[in-house]
């Protein structure tokens, strides 16, 4: 299997320093909700609160995606 990492690396050729990241799904999922970095997820959170089987479902969306990674 031929992962991002492997060709970001021959990409790059060394003459960069490349950092492999993951973040959790429930930072990306916030992420995704909010259209980026949000100290509060208010969006998120009132997601999760009003429509949890649509919460329940994009994080394990991700979590299956995250895994493959």
């Amino acid at each position: 299997m031929f992962t991002l990492i492997q060709f970001l690396s021959k990409e790059v050729r060394g003459k960069t320093t490349l950092i492999g990241f993951i973040g959790a799904p429930w930072t990306l999922g916030g992420y995704a909700v909010e259209g980026g970095h949000s100290k509060l997820a208010a969006y998120f959170k009132r997601m999760c609160l009003e429509d949890a089987a649509l919460a329940h479902s994009l994080l394990n969306t991700l979590t299956s995606s995250l895994c493959v990674y």
